[in-house]
């Protein structure tokens, strides 16, 4: 400190580029710059005690179990073997048949994972393969164009491939016009393409790097329409919650298209996309939430923290969304994940390294807070563990 300011040295670029290769996000480096003298060979002396009760660059309190998922991935510049276990796995790229739709998606499925759109199989580095491949986005875009059956698997491909933010951008920039175009048709004839082609557009979604793309694409008008779709009484409990899935694809576009984005998102949804993570949180089993049909009423698995990545971005852009959460179990959710009381994927989630539920829990938080509501001592908690550390 110097007369009461804060003086921050820079994090060596050698030190950036090691904690951005094992998805730190940025708003911990200045902390574990610090703590490790800005050495690389000495970050994996820091423990989670360490980072419990510090603040990060947004100053948000870093609690326990997100202190815990950061030096597990801080662990792994223990070798170098466990440094590669970060990476996706890299094979010889192999000729993908581009002339036949079918055959391709059981190229690129994951094998040996109940959802072949799953990562962290031997299929990893096909599907980044195919997501690079000019070729492989052609067939994709005309299968696209054509029949619904073809259709149907070009999504499914889209969806399966798209497992890294820039697998999922190479994808979008060639099929979201045409994905879009196909959500915006009605009629029998088109519904088993939807099945799939919003699963897809939602795991696109997902990732920032897509949106211009996709809104663009005029993925906000095909997907209301979409979200308006609620389960009728005339319909059994198997039907799929479309409606639902799109949504979460909605709630993602809200972070770059703002409130009007959110808006789209009909408020009933909330409690139903709460649940949605409070089932995913409890059934950790991806066979199980597969044969279960946990998400949405399809055979799909989905990390908790996609839901909670949708819940968030509609707390922070509508507070009508926000209020609504609060009248919901989200903010007990919250508080279990925060204080380390509800289970975490982080570990199934190698050798990827991406973000959990835990990274975006004091977020959603934050986001909740802005909003008058919910129970005057679950409010004290929830900003006891978020709110910013006293700066002397």
């Amino acid at each position: 400190f110097y007369q009461g300011i804060l003086i921050m040295t820079p994090v060596p670029a050698a030190l950036a580029a090691r904690l951005n290769a094992l998805s730190i996000q940025i708003r911990f480096h200045d902390l574990l710059s610090e703590l490790c003298g800005g050495e690389i060979d000495y970050l994996v002396d820091i423990s989670a005690k360490d980072l419990e009760g510090r603040s990060d660059a947004d100053g948000n309190i870093i609690a326990v179990p997100v202190a815990r998922g950061i030096t597990r991935k801080l662990q792994l510049e223990t070798g170098t073997n466990q440094m590669e276990a970060t990476r996706t796995p890299v094979a010889a790229p192999i000729v993908l048949r581009t002339d036949d739709i079918r055959e391709l998606r059981k190229m690129v499925a994951a094998k040996n994972l109940p959802d072949e759109g799953m990562r962290g199989s031997e299929a990893d580095s096909v599907k980044l393969q195919a997501a690079s491949d000019p070729a492989v986005l052609a067939a994709l875009g005309a299968a696209l164009r054509g029949r619904t059956v073809d259709a149907a698997v070009a999504a499914a491909i889209v969806r399966s491939v798209a497992i890294t933010p820039s697998a999922a951008s190479s994808v979008s920039g060639a099929v979201a016009t045409v994905m879009c175009g196909l959500l915006r048709r009605t009629g029998p004839m088109v519904a088993g393409a939807h099945i799939w082609c919003l699963p897809a557009v939602a795991r696109l979604a997902q990732h920032r790097e897509c949106h211009g793309v996709l809104l663009h694409a005029g993925a906000v008008r095909a997907l209301q329409r979409h979200a308006r779709n609620a389960r009728n009484s005339s319909q059994d409990d198997s039907t799929p919650r479309l409606d639902l899935v799109a949504c979460l694809a909605l709630a993602f576009l809200s972070e770059t298209g703002g409130p009007d984005v959110a808006r789209c998102v009909p408020l009933r949804a909330i409690s139903e996309l709460v649940e949605l993570l409070h089932r995913r949180l409890f059934v950790t089993d991806p066979e199980e939430v597969v044969a279960q049909q946990l998400f949405c009423g399809l055979p799909l698995d989905y990390r908790p923290r996609f839901v909670a990545q949708a819940l968030t971005r509609l707390a922070e852009h509508s507070a009508a969304h926000a209020a609504t959460a609060w009248q919901t179990n989200l903010p007990e959710l919250l508080l279990g994940l925060l204080q380390d009381y509800l289970p975490n994927d982080a570990d199934a989630n190698r050798p990827f390294g991406s973000p959990d539920i835990v990274e975006i829990a004091p977020a959603c938080a934050k986001a909740l807070l802005a909003t008058p509501g919910g129970q005057p001592e679950v409010r004290m908690e929830l900003q006891g563990l978020v709110s910013p550390a006293s700066k002397l």
